[in-house]
């Protein structure tokens, strides 16, 4: 299975997000590509139950609270969105850099994920693979996806090179001893995808700036189809 999963981060209003899954069609789903898109959470209700959307898309959400239901004002328990959402994006590096997320919190999200039925989609970076692998339950190994996104890719319009992605994704997998899907994040965009997904290391992508755009996502859509496993 390959993955294609979008995050929108803090962007577009309702209207536009509303807007952009009206502009992709079914058709252009690969068949053998999970495609995901995590929008903000107050969008995440509606865009579910919107008749528009494609079927065979799926939604996931940017991040949960490591805890329950509870007194945790501003927090969004994973109870709350699991109705909705397949899939949750953790420990992004903006999370862990702007929110303080340590190894730990990220690992008692991926707790409550598993625990509710979402997929985790784990985020690390190289320089600390072995800790943030580490703080993770090993039988949780084999319900988790992992992006690699190097620090200096994100939002800087310079990827890594492949073959270093790849490097990264085997010391991944090492790490985890299972053959755990890796995808790569850091500014993913349709004239590199390809490079990417050639590499029987690499699951997927995780998508930034290049999700927001209707048109760019569906060209990245085809160049997974070009490259169909």
């Amino acid at each position: 299975m390959r993955y294609l999963v979008g995050n929108w981060k803090s962007n577009k209003t309702f209207d536009e997000a509303q807007a952009w899954f009206n502009e992709i069609p079914e058709a252009i789903i690969p068949t053998d590509t999970e495609v995901v898109i995590c929008p903000p959470y107050p969008y995440l209700v509606t865009l579910a139950n919107d008749g528009r959307r494609t079927t065979s898309l799926k939604l996931g959400v940017q991040d949960v609270s490591q805890f329950p239901y509870g007194a945790y004002t501003g927090a969004v328990a994973v109870e709350m969105v699991k109705e909705w959402a397949d899939y949750a994006i953790l420990g992004h590096s903006e999370r862990r850099k702007y929110f303080h997320e340590t190894h730990q919190e990220v690992a008692n999200k991926v707790d409550r994920c598993i625990e509710a039925g979402l997929t985790p989609i784990v985020c690390v970076d190289e320089d600390y693979i072995n800790q943030q692998i580490a703080a993770i339950q090993d039988e949780h190994m084999k319900k988790i996806i992992v992006a690699y996104e190097p620090l200096s890719a994100i939002g800087s319009g310079d990827p890594d090179t492949p073959e270093h992605a790849v490097q990264v994704a085997r010391a991944i997998k090492d790490k985890a001893e299972f053959d755990v899907p890796v995808l790569y994040g850091g500014s993913v965009k349709p004239g590199n995808i390809q490079s990417f997904l050639q590499h029987s290391e690499i699951s997927g992508a995780l998508v930034g700036g290049a999700s927001l755009n209707a048109q760019s996502w569906k060209d990245l859509l085809n160049a997974c189809e070009k490259n169909s496993l």
